[in-house]
């Protein structure tokens, strides 16, 4: 029944602490902002990181991509010396960001077959916005729209995922006249350079697909040319000047969205 005297000694426990984030989940780039929550005085905190350790009880984070995130935060008490980790894993989910893309069939179009088609290349998304640029706009993954004015319009395409991601593409679209116009004489020793020479004026035009003939009033072939560029100087196939007379013309050609054409007069 015989009884000891008490004895003291100190006992140091570690931290009490949690920490939680302002957001989940979201798309990338995800900006979260971490922050500690504790009871205890006298304690630091410290973030650990794939690279870099910072201090504080807060702390904002950039995850630039998909994927799941564990974030890790560090206490010590300055007081007891004590020392716990802390480690949520998959704590936060960021979701890929898509990359709007689109495609028309005509970049640059002429008035008369303004009607394009445009195509979606964005993979894995849900909801489409089109704007095309003149006050008209679409829902549709692929749609087709006429636009009724010469003019350059910047066509937008915003996608979203089925997490609520966004994003935005932009491609210009430029619409032409189709003019061919043809001077009905010429000098070739006129004291006006523009004068000189005979080709068919056109906006829109392929050079690439391109063939003018000259013919004289016997139906010979006396110049042909494959380009805009290489008009006629009003001299035969041997070089010889051309005698003064009225010529017939012969163009045929595309336009800059293939459509074929073909076109005669006189000079």
């Amino acid at each position: 029944g015989c009884k000891s005297k008490w004895v003291e000694t100190t006992a140091r426990r570690k931290s009490f602490f949690d920490f939680y984030t302002d957001v989940t989940e979201g798309c990338q780039p995800l900006q979260v902002l971490a922050k500690a929550s504790t009871l205890d005085e006298n304690i630091e905190f410290k973030w650990l990181t794939d690279s870099l350790i910072t201090a504080g009880n807060e702390q904002n984070f950039i995850l630039p991509d998909a994927g799941k995130y564990d974030f890790t935060l560090a206490a010590k008490s300055s007081l007891t010396g004590c020392s716990d980790t802390l480690t949520k894993q998959d704590l936060v989910l960021v979701h890929p960001k898509p990359e709007a893309q689109f495609e028309v069939d005509y970049p640059v179009a002429i008035i008369e077959h303004a009607n394009l088609h445009f195509t979606n290349l964005t993979p894995e998304v849900d909801i489409f916005n089109w704007d095309f640029g003149d006050g008209s706009s679409s829902i549709e993954e692929n749609p087709q729209h006429t636009f009724t004015k010469i003019d350059k319009y910047p066509v937008e395409l915003i996608v979203e995922s089925e997490f609520g991601c966004i994003d935005t593409g932009m491609m210009e679209i430029e619409i032409l006249p189709f003019n061919v116009y043809t001077p009905n004489a010429f000098r070739p020793d006129s004291d006006i350079p523009e004068n000189r020479e005979f080709m068919p004026v056109g906006v829109g035009v392929d050079p690439e697909i391109f063939q003018l003939q000259i013919f004289n009033r016997w139906g010979e072939v006396i110049f042909e040319s494959n380009s805009p560029e290489h008009k006629w100087d009003g001299t035969t196939k041997n070089n010889s000047p051309a005698p003064m007379g009225n010529y017939i013309w012969k163009a045929e050609f595309a336009d800059i969205q293939g459509f074929s054409h073909s076109m005669k007069g006189q000079v």
